[in-house]
């Protein structure tokens, strides 16, 4: 079995597949596949600590084949595993067998808040119509006060849905000043961007011209397409 400290050498690997490709040969594995194989077998180990450092090395792989890793690292023992794993986990939603276990995470009422808040928003990271689990989740996260002004946030960044429209409407009868003025901009016809979420420079440069900062430096309030 591989060490610690081998797999610590590749906790940043190359984004470039050439590059990543000769740094993995450099450190001696035949190739990138072959770096990904082991850490996945790692993820079996009694070892916290190297389940962790496998784990660190599974997430930066893209496609179906991390997703093994990333389902056991969400089911693992140790609660630290399973936050690290969640927190990579939007990347891989589109496939079946990581949607079906963030679903049941959210479902899961015996699950802590942590992990069911974690499960929630990979699961709503990506995509921007949710499906019905994550909706329920949404509702009652928005009833808890140190998820309820996140939980606003992420409405304000979704497409209009009945479900997305019905709990804005709520925020903005029920909820402080702040709150009401938020969910009401975002019902009436803008929506949050982030920045990185844009293709380009030049589409960045336009919203930094013409639309107004919400929060931070590259979170901005911009029109919405009609959508409902």
């Amino acid at each position: 079995m591989v060490t610690i400290e081998t797999l610590k050498l590749f906790r940043q690997l190359p984004i470039d597949q050439h590059d990543r490709e000769q740094f993995v040969k450099a450190h001696g594995f035949a190739n990138a596949e072959e770096l990904l194989a082991t850490a996945l077998a790692c993820m079996k180990s009694e070892d916290r600590n190297l389940r962790v450092a496998a784990l660190r090395v599974i997430v930066q792989y893209r496609g179906p084949g991390p997703t093994e890793g990333i389902v056991m690292g969400m089911l693992d023992q140790k609660i630290r595993i399973r936050l690290i794993a969640l927190s990579h986990a939007a990347h891989y939603c589109q496939y079946e067998n990581v949607r079906r276990v963030l679903q049941s995470l959210n479902a899961n009422e015996e699950e802590p808040s942590e992990i069911r808040w974690g499960a929630y928003y990979a699961l709503t990271g990506v995509d921007q119509n949710l499906p019905d689990v994550a909706l329920k989740a949404l509702a009652e996260f928005s009833h808890k006060a140190e998820y309820r002004r996140s939980v606003l946030w992420k409405l304000a960044s979704l497409q209009l849905s009945e479900g997305t429209k019905r709990l804005l409407e709520d925020y903005a009868q029920h909820g402080t000043d702040e709150e009401a003025a938020i969910a009401t901009r975002a019902l009436n016809g803008y929506k949050i961007m982030n920045l990185g979420s844009l293709a380009n420079d030049e589409e960045i440069k336009k919203v930094k011209k013409n639309c107004e900062l919400a929060y931070g430096r590259v979170t901005y309030w911009v029109p919405r397409a009609k959508e409902l």
